[in-house]
Order: C-alpha cells, then sequence, then structure tokens
C-alpha cells in the first residue's frame, strides 16, 4: 500500500501545506478549485499555524525549563552529598540518624550474596582461528553482553583457569559480573583432532560459588 502523500511529521508537514496552499491559490481556476474553497483552507491553515507555532514556542521553554532543572539537581545533590561527607565522618554519627537521613549505613558485618538461580547460558563462536569468543547469557531472560574475552590456545598443552569479564549485573537482578572459565585437561597439541571443552559458572569478585 502507497505510504499517504501528507507527511505525518509536523514539521515537514507544515512545509509541505505552504506549498500546497500556496500552488492552489495562485492555480486554483485551472484546477477547478473556487475561490470561496481557498478561503476555507487559508482559515484552516492559519488555525494550524497558530497551533504549530505556539507547541513549538512550548517546546523551546520547557528545553530551557528541564536545562535549569537539571543544573539545580546537580548543584543541589554536589551539596548534599559534601554534607553527607561530613555526617559520615563524624564519628558520633549513629546508624540510626543515617537511616533517618536515608544515607547508606555501612555494614560492619558483609552479608554473603545469594548464588544465582539461574545458570549462564553460553555460546561460542570459533569463527576465528586460535581463538574463541565467548557470549554470556542470563539462561532464563537470554540477557547478556558479548564478553570481551577470546582464549588464544596457540600454544602446545597450555591450560589451566581463566577469568573473564562477563558484563555488569544480570537483569534478573543476580551478580553476574564475571564468569570462570575452567578447562578440565590440557589444550592438544597442534595437528591433532581433540578439541578442548569448558564448563562456565558465575562468580563474585573475589571466588566462584
Amino acid at each position: 500500500m502507497p505510504a499517504d502523500y501528507i507527511p505525518r511529521a509536523d514539521g515537514a508537514f507544515d512545509e509541505w501545506q505552504l506549498n500546497f496552499l500556496t500552488y492552489l491559490a495562485a492555480n486554483a481556476f485551472t484546477l477547478g478549485i473556487g475561490a470561496a474553497d481557498i478561503i476555507v483552507l487559508q482559515l484552516a491553515q492559519t488555525d494550524w499555524t497558530k497551533g504549530y507555532e505556539g507547541i513549538r514556542r512550548l517546546a523551546a521553554e520547557l528545553r530551557a525549563i528541564a536545562a535549569e532543572k537539571a543544573r539545580a539537581r546537580a548543584a543541589y545533590t554536589a551539596l548534599i552529598r559534601s554534607a553527607t561527607r561530613r555526617i559520615q565522618a563524624r564519628t558520633k554519627t549513629t546508624d540510626e540518624e543515617r537511616r533517618s537521613l536515608g544515607i547508606r549505613v555501612r555494614d560492619v558485618t558483609p552479608t554473603a550474596s545469594p548464588a544465582p538461580a539461574v545458570r549462564p547460558h553460553v555460546q561460542v563462536s570459533m569463527a576465528e582461528r586460535l581463538r574463541h569468543r565467548v557470549l554470556v547469557l542470563n539462561e532464563s531472560t537470554g540477557a547478556g553482553r558479548a564478553a570481551a574475552v577470546a582464549v588464544r590456545q596457540a600454544a602446545a598443552g597450555a591450560g589451566g583457569c581463566h577469568r573473564a569479564a562477563c558484563g555488569g549485573p544480570s537483569r534478573g537482578g543476580r551478580s553476574a559480573r564475571n564468569c570462570s572459565w575452567h578447562c578440565p585437561n590440557p589444550m592438544p597439541p597442534p595437528r591433532q583432532t581433540r578439541q578442548p571443552f569448558a564448563t562456565f559458572r558465575w562468580s563474585r569478585r573475589r571466588r566462584p560459588w
């Protein structure tokens, strides 16, 4: 189905309608359009122009207001953080006062992160010789990022444990910051047909689960 000849965007429509009515008014008799019809169209054009120019002015004012709001918030936030740092540095500040202010309460006994409920879903691309490019996804949602990792296999007998960054926290709310790469067997020497295999698991910053 062909596209509508009248543009949908307001800016494009404004330019189009101006050309349309200018040409139509100049050639009304040739095109079979009466003077009364031209007057009706011109009145409608006046209403459109008034509304369009009004919304453009409001949009410009809104952008200016939004910029001023952002500037004011940045300045206010900087003052809040400065006051918070002084409060946190004060030895007499209690946790109850921190909770009342809604600022961070220091965790003197770190709480262990729970193990993820889903496994990493791994896709390995071997398009390049001697290089594996790994894509790690969330098993339940498919959310993930391509890991900026490439495991080279050029050295004969090379093997061991590799740790690779696999993106930020998963959309499921569980930590998926790092992924441990473990190769149970040494890499095969060149010119052999054996293929290495690997297992993946999520890991915390310090150690895997």
